[in-house]
């Protein structure tokens, strides 16, 4: 992870901060998932990992063909919710209110 951000940084954008990491097509009642993220979490125990995970879902990619935001397609769905709580962890600088 760290070198492809640092990649990232020397190739496209010296100034890019990156404020925390976040847990994506997540689905907590399969074990592996959850041993995934402790081991995210441990491995990145000195970093922020964000509380807020970003459930697996196919509405995110009917969302992408017709040409939408998640929010814009499906705003009640479960992961249009996530994204949304995780725009809202991020603005309270990590913590879910």
């Amino acid at each position: 992870a760290y070198a492809s951000i640092r990649r990232i940084k020397n190739s496209f954008n010296k100034n890019l901060v990156v404020s925390g990491i976040v847990l994506n097509i997540y689905d907590s009642k399969y074990k592996v998932n959850k041993e995934i993220e402790e081991e995210i979490r441990h491995l990145f125990r000195n970093s922020r990992v964000y509380n807020t995970a970003i459930p697996r879902s196919n509405k995110i990619i009917e969302a992408q063909k017709a040409g939408k935001t998640i929010i814009e397609y499906a705003p009640t769905s479960q992961v249009a919710e996530a994204y949304i709580e995780l725009a809202k962890e991020v603005i309270n600088d990590g913590k879910l209110q």
